[in-house]
């Protein structure tokens, strides 16, 4: 005879406790019966309680968890068809095998249809009592593995549909407008950016025709283009245009045909991005750039003039060609500042300037701010006196 089949343990720790012995109730109210199954499954390492009477097994049910029940079907207080409807609705896993000396077809269908797995017909042989003890206890193992694996199945199917959602969620969180029509140019799928860039109040009823909101000329030309292209190939399209005929929003379309494995035409999506700030700042720079250029071609056109004159001997006083050279220098150190507040500009949009701020004294500061502009003061014939407090106070500042 094979040993006791063990179930996994019920602690907490379901997954990672060891298999432990299946737990086995004896009720009839006969001793000699009673112990006798207690001893033959005890010896097979079942771990086995008993109950003289139904009452006392119900009790037991409600305190423990049994795998397997043994219920004689006549006992005093509590029939066994009692206990076994029990039984049933307190733990419906809990395998019953009903014990009876008057064993007739009308109680075996009743019984059956209780949820009774089996019979065994006193007298029994330890034989017989065990391989029913074996049956039940394998069909309970089947009976749990069938709904661990019907669970598992149920989580799977859960987190397939929380993944298939999920896309829906991401689209609706993109800045980007998306939109998808169909073959037939009906709205399929759309975020609410799209909304917001197509200046629609509410949103459209899946289904309908797209070209009913009066969209933008080129986009319902794209949109009716990559429909229409025969080229199995045609992946994507990106074009430039403006929303408005003032030209106040300017977007950054992407169409691309949605086909099947076939190459069949199933639809249209359409990213429409915003870039009205960028062509903003594409204006602002260009401005820029302008103004740079204006500020440094005339300090160059100005020391290109005073060298050609020096250079082809127009000039010949040499007080005259010194206040040209000078002129000259004046310039370039003009030039000069201009470039190293260019590179200032440079190193605020790299954010790679560093302040370094200390308490410094005010008169080292405008002592040293007098110092650099005095030879541009002496040239012009300005006097600067500096008078300062004996006491002033520190300043937070930068040295550089």
């Amino acid at each position: 005879m094979p040993e006791a089949l063990k179930v996994r343990s019920r602690a907490p720790q379901e997954s990672l406790a060891e298999p432990v012995p299946a737990s086995i109730l004896v009720g009839d109210d006969e001793p000699a019966v009673r112990e006798g199954c207690r001893r033959v499954l005890c010896r097979k390492g079942y771990r086995v309680e008993t109950a003289a009477g139904g009452k006392e097994g119900l009790a037991k049910v409600r305190q423990d968890h049994f795998d397997l029940i043994l219920i004689d079907i006549k006992m005093p207080d509590m029939d066994g068809v009692e206990l076994l409807q029990a039984v049933r609705n307190l733990s419906p896993d809990t395998v019953c095998i009903i014990i009876t000396g008057y064993a007739t077809l009308e109680l075996a269908v009743r019984t059956t249809k209780l949820g009774a797995y089996d019979f065994v017909t006193k007298p029994f042989t330890p034989n017989e009592l065990l391989g029913g003890v074996e049956r039940g206890l394998e069909l309970r193992l089947l009976t749990l593995g069938a709904r661990s694996l019907a669970e598992e199945r149920d989580r799977q199917r859960h987190d397939n549909s929380t993944l298939q959602s999920r896309p829906r969620t991401i689209i609706n969180c993109l800045a980007d407008g998306v939109l998808v029509i169909n073959r037939e140019g009906q709205w399929v799928l759309f975020n609410p950016a799209i909304l917001t860039l197509l200046s629609l109040k509410e949103a459209p009823r899946l289904g309908q025709p797209f070209d009913q909101y009066r969209p933008n000329p080129e986009m319902a030309t794209l949109l009716a283009e990559s429909l229409s292209s025969p080229d199995s190939q045609y992946s994507r399209v990106a074009r430039e245009f403006s929303l408005d005929p003032e030209g106040k929003t300017v977007v950054m379309a992407n169409v691309a045909a949605v086909r099947d494995e076939n190459g069949q035409i199933l639809g249209a999506v359409l990213v429409l991005r915003d870039i009205t700030h960028l062509k903003e700042l594409d204006r602002m720079k260009a401005q820029f750039i302008a103004m740079v250029a204006h500020e440094l071609r005339a300090p160059l056109a100005a020391i290109k003039g005073y060298l050609d004159l020096i250079l082809g001997d127009t000039v010949r006083d040499p007080a005259q060609i010194r206040h040209m050279l000078e002129r000259c220098n004046q310039r370039g150190e003009a030039l000069l500042a201009l470039i190293q507040d260019l590179l200032e500009v440079s190193r605020l949009e790299a954010a790679r300037t560093f302040r370094r701020i200390e308490q410094l004294p005010l008169a080292d500061i405008l002592q040293s701010a007098l110092e650099l502009v005095s030879p541009q003061a002496r040239t012009r014939k300005v006097s600067i006196t500096c008078e300062l407090p004996a006491e002033l106070p520190l300043l937070q500042a930068d040295r550089e």
